[in-house]
């Protein structure tokens, strides 16, 4: 790879060998938003499973030398995994050279939020698509300077995340 930044469909064409429900639409968009940020910028996305979506993401923000944070437990079992979806994970991110773009936080977000004291300027959620953990991951939009993006994987694909957008955003009075 050269020194010059990378572009979507370079970035697209180096994720299709990980693993993922990442559309490129939805990587699109991730890109695009990624993309619109400052330098020294970060990125805290919930829910990393192979890194499809955090190769993206890290490839955005590398010419402005930012900064995802991965959030995923990386919790056993046959849906999700295992463990040895983090060591796909760290493969994926070292193969397209991100470990300095990309920092590994290895906790639930559920769990994490409350002690999490850093600011980010966009955050991407993908965690477990229930209704009472998307509204726990709207929460650490606190972190997010005024009108910093929210981007939500799975809107309307899955009835918890579709419950929780209409009833903490859709219907919000937050502005």
């Amino acid at each position: 790879r050269g020194s010059a930044p990378m572009t979507f469909p370079d970035a697209w064409t180096a994720v299709q060998d990980v693993p993922g429900w990442l559309k490129e639409g939805q990587a699109r968009i991730l890109w695009d938003e990624a993309a619109k940020l400052g330098h020294d910028a970060k990125v805290l996305e919930i829910g990393s499973h192979q890194g499809r979506s955090t190769v993206i993401l890290g490839e955005a923000l590398r010419p402005k030398n930012g900064t995802v944070f991965a959030v995923d437990p990386f919790v056993e079992g046959r849906l999700f995994g295992g463990l040895s979806t983090k060591e796909k994970f760290e493969r994926n991110i070292a193969a397209n050279g991100l470990n300095d773009v990309v920092e590994l936080v290895q906790d639930y977000s559920t769990g994490l939020r409350p002690t999490w004291d850093r600011a980010f300027d966009m955050l991407y959620i993908d965690g477990k698509h229930d209704y009472w953990t998307l509204s726990d991951d709207l929460k650490w939009s606190v972190h997010l300077p005024e009108g910093g993006a929210i981007v939500i994987h799975d809107c309307y694909s899955s009835i918890g995340v579709t419950l929780g957008i209409l009833r903490h955003v859709l219907f919000s009075n937050r502005i």
